[in-house]
């Protein structure tokens, strides 16, 4: 566990395993991992979704299915990629972690990692995030997300009818008093 935010590279790196095991990093905040390819040639298997804001996510450079390029939060991105946050990682990544520099926000960031993996001569794959995807990294875009999986999940069934929608009653939640026409508090 980490004792501080150090970033999502050094929280992985805190896991490294003996020998050639493989890592599947999912940060708690991302969809759904079924997706994946795995071969014994990649060092590395990511998710990828073509976003209108390149700019607010880690970007992919691509060359047919391999990444070939990572760069976090570009000022002028080169795709429209951004990485999901779900990665399948052999033990080589344990390596890459070891052989980055903490940024500019004084993080080991997953996007560093990934990048030296590819310099180190490691194969990187992707697959694209095809079904609907929100990042959750911020308060707003997490309620969105909860909201958007709660509508998926309950379906709307009114049994019977109604002929006049007037609200009756008193409210007694000093929240919910806003809610009823004066006129009637």
């Amino acid at each position: 566990m980490q004792s501080e935010p150090a970033g999502l590279a050094h929280a992985a790196g805190l896991l490294a395993p003996p020998g050639d095991g493989r890592l599947l990093h999912v940060p708690g905040r991302n969809d759904d991992p079924r997706q994946f390819r795995s071969s014994k040639d990649l060092a590395a298997s990511i998710l990828l979704k073509e976003v209108p804001n390149p700019s607010s996510f880690g970007v992919a450079e691509v060359e047919g299915a391999n990444v070939v390029r990572l760069v976090e939060k570009p000022a002028a991105p080169r795709s429209n990629l951004a990485l999901v946050g779900i990665y399948l990682f052999r033990s080589s990544i344990f390596e890459a972690i070891e052989r980055i520099l903490p940024s500019a926000r004084g993080e080991l960031e997953i996007t560093d990692a990934i990048s030296k993996l590819i310099e180190l001569g490691g194969r990187v794959r992707f697959d694209r995030v095809t079904s609907w995807w929100l990042d959750t990294g911020k308060k707003a875009d997490l309620l969105l997300a909860n909201d958007t999986v709660l509508d998926s999940w309950f379906e709307v069934d009114v049994a019977g009818s109604t002929s006049s929608s007037r609200p009756t009653g008193i409210a007694t939640s000093p929240a919910m008093a806003s809610c009823v026409p004066s006129s009637q508090r």
